[in-house]
């Protein structure tokens, strides 16, 4: 139970506890097992979406760029990264890496 404990705390030193809904993030989305796991993939976190909640130590996420069979998925944790607090706030260097312009 302590380590779950010490995991948390250092979860939220981390900021990755920090979200919240609405949130802007970045996320690594392994398609191996999927129609699409053929795909060149050529940056670790691959994937932009907006945050929607925890569940089961993971983060449930809505894709800006949806395949058209995945929308939401679930992630760990730690396959995240916060990079804006909403769209209008979201820098132009991630609106051009991901193309959303």
């Amino acid at each position: 139970m302590k380590e779950l404990t010490d995991v948390k705390e250092q979860q939220y030193k981390d900021n990755l506890q920090d979200l919240k809904k609405g949130n802007i993030i970045t996320i690594h989305l392994d398609l191996k097992k999927t129609a699409h796991g053929f795909e060149k993939q050529r940056r670790q976190f691959n994937e932009i979406a907006t945050f929607i909640k925890f569940e089961h130590g993971n983060v449930v996420c809505e894709l800006l760029k949806p395949y058209n069979d995945i929308k939401i998925v679930e992630v760990p944790i730690y396959y995240t990264h916060k990079v804006a607090n909403n769209i209008e706030t979201l820098k132009d260097k991630y609106k051009q890496t991901f193309k959303l312009v």
